[in-house]
């Protein structure tokens, strides 16, 4: 995953000089976030299974 700015902003500097009306962009975000489930969940056994 590439969580550097540096590709948008050469990317927004770029449009904006061949495009000079388009001043305005909408930042689009996603997070992936992955929930573990903790020693002593019933959960966290059945995982451990899973991946052996």
């Amino acid at each position: 995953m590439n969580n550097e700015p540096q590709p948008v902003e050469m990317w927004t500097l770029r449009h904006t000089g061949l495009n000079p009306t388009h001043r305005q962009f909408k930042l689009t975000t996603e997070w992936l976030w992955r929930v573990c489930p903790a020693p002593g969940n019933p959960y966290f056994e059945l995982e451990q299974e899973a991946e052996s």
